[in-house]
């Protein structure tokens, strides 16, 4: 799986992130994008060339002139929709930008066509945005993950607004490192804030800033193929020793439609070898409120516990097979250039109730179809 991974060392920016993803491109590829870009005549006018920032090589996007009318939200939704892109590129696109407006809108309590973007930049913006999406589709990372954000002393209001849920960290520079639409774009592109994961690196972008710090001020962005695939997820966890067990298959059903990826009971004893049950449930940070809401309300528990975990998959795949009793899903995993086969347990279970046969007669009958 090709994936981009975002290393953000010294913050992150509109004009940094299109300069590191510009750097991935080949000579050819990227005077082939130049020109395409010119193309879409943008009220804009930049050039992006080769940098060094503390000895590293960069590219550096700077704007040369740009239209100063005054605009609002509206024009530029009107002009990206507009320009004969991509649908997934204008789609990008437009929700980069509407993450701008909403944080804009809630942080000055004005109404989102009304908004004006202060300090994120005129038309830069617009530069910036269609930019990054437009290469995002040329280099076509199969998953895009991110490192923590690094903030410095100054901080855009709308910069924090965006970043909500997204783990942050603040290093000693009076500057602002994190702009507004740096954040808009990150927080759009990254399935998952996590340390460089497992993976066969092959091209490096960086993208350079216009500070001179004591470290180099660039947007690292690696390209390669992921060799292993590791999750950050939630394991939310309590001891329960005051309820019937009737009441689980309730609660698990619950938990699973609020988003959990596994539940479990495991028998446990507490203290004075009070025999117990030891509740955990498996979930996305994004659906951690919610369960944690619905195992107080339905077990009546005093107390949670939750922790970050690592959770390691194989690449996967489901195919389906046509057999004597209709159609079966089988769920292939890789592993060491073998694969691992199991049936999808509900199509067996339909099968067996549909025709009154026993689940394993049926599952000892179509097992030549997992070699």
């Amino acid at each position: 799986m090709k994936i981009l991974y975002f290393d953000i060392i010294s913050g992150i920016s509109g004009d940094m992130v299109f300069s590191a993803l510009f750097h991935l491109l080949s000579k050819k590829a990227q005077k082939d994008f130049l020109k395409e870009f010119s193309l879409l005549k943008l009220p804009v006018r930049f050039s992006i060339k080769a940098v060094r920032k503390k000895d590293i090589s960069a590219f550096q996007l700077a704007v040369i002139d740009k239209k100063t009318k005054p605009y609002q939200p509206k024009d530029f939704i009107a002009i990206i929709k507009s320009l004969p892109l991509k649908k997934e590129v204008k789609e990008l696109s437009l929700k980069i930008l509407n993450s701008l407006i909403t944080a804009e809108s809630k942080v000055h309590r004005e109404k989102k066509r009304y908004v004006h973007f202060h300090e994120v930049g005129d038309y830069d913006t617009l530069l910036d945005i269609i930019g990054t999406s437009l290469l995002i589709d040329k280099i076509g990372p199969q998953e895009i993950y991110a490192s923590p954000v690094v903030l410095g002393k100054v901080k855009a209001f709308a910069t924090l607004e965006i970043l909500k849920n997204v783990p942050l960290y603040e290093i000693d520079y009076p500057f602002e490192l994190t702009t507004p639409t740096g954040a808009a774009i990150i927080k759009n592109l990254a399935h998952q804030f996590i340390p460089l994961p497992l993976m066969k690196i092959e091209k490096i972008g960086y993208g350079a800033g216009h500070f001179d710090l004591e470290i180099p001020n660039i947007l690292r962005v690696i390209y390669g193929e992921l060799l292993k695939k590791e999750d950050n997820i939630i394991l939310i966890e309590t001891n329960l020793d005051h309820l019937p067990p009737l009441i689980f298959e309730n609660l698990f059903n619950l938990l699973f439609k609020k988003g959990a990826l596994d539940v479990f009971i495991t028998p446990i004893f507490m203290k004075k070898l009070r025999p117990a049950y030891l509740l955990s449930c498996l979930c996305q940070e994004k659906d951690k409120a919610e369960l944690i809401k619905t195992i107080f309300s339905e077990t009546e528990t005093l107390g949670i516990r939750y922790y970050p975990v690592l959770r390691e998959t194989l690449k996967r795949e489901i195919k389906v097979v046509n057999t004597k009793y209709g159609k079966v899903r089988i769920k292939i995993g890789e592993f060491n250039n073998s694969q691992i086969k199991n049936f999808e347990y509900e199509d067996l279970k339909k099968i067996a109730q549909k025709k009154k046969i026993p689940l394993i007669k049926i599952y000892k009958e179509l097992s030549p179809y997992l070699k």
